[in-house]
Formats: C-alpha cells, structure tokens, sequence
C-alpha cells in the first residue's frame, strides 16, 4: 500500500514540474525602449547608409591617422564635410 502511495505521489510531483515548465517557456520576453529601437534599426538596414550624410558624393576616407585628443572633434568635422565613410586606424595621443 505504500509502495503505490508513493508512486502515486511521485507522478504527482513529477507532472506538476511538467506544468511549471511548460508555464515558464510559454512566457514572452519584453525588450526595453532601446532594445526595441535598436532592433527596428537593424531590420531597416540602417547600417548600410554612408557614416557621414552630410558628404554622399565624397570618397571613403582610410588609412592610419595620428591625432592630439584636443584636435579630436576638428577631426570629425572635417571628415564629415570630406569623407562619405570612415576606415581608418585612429590613433589617439592624450598629451600632444
């Protein structure tokens, strides 16, 4: 008798494990803000557009480049009015 009282039990357990899981995989995941954004962004093929709008005409700017921290932002404004695209090494020195 007890034998199959604790069979018995044990598919008890057994199928309520089953249900909690099949409960838990049916859950659907909520992305944030963000997530969602960056998602649409993918899909639309937003990676594909040249780096700079503002030069579509211009040619790919590559090579290495070695610049003063403080002549940074110089630098990417003359690449946006200059270059449809960037592929270069940049090398930044922080005390020049």
């Amino acid at each position: 008798m007890k034998a199959k009282l604790l069979k018995f039990a044990l598919v008890i357990v057994v199928a309520i494990v089953s249900v909690v899981n099949i409960f838990n995989a049916q859950k659907s995941v909520q992305l944030s803000d963000l997530a969602m954004a960056n998602v649409e962004a993918l899909a639309n093929n937003e990676y594909n557009r040249p780096f700079f709008s503002q030069c579509p005409t211009c040619e790919v700017c590559r090579g290495e480049v070695c610049i003063c921290e403080s002549g940074l932002d110089q630098f990417f404004e003359d690449a946006q009015r200059n270059c449809s695209a960037l592929d270069v090494m940049l090398y930044v020195m922080p005390d020049c």
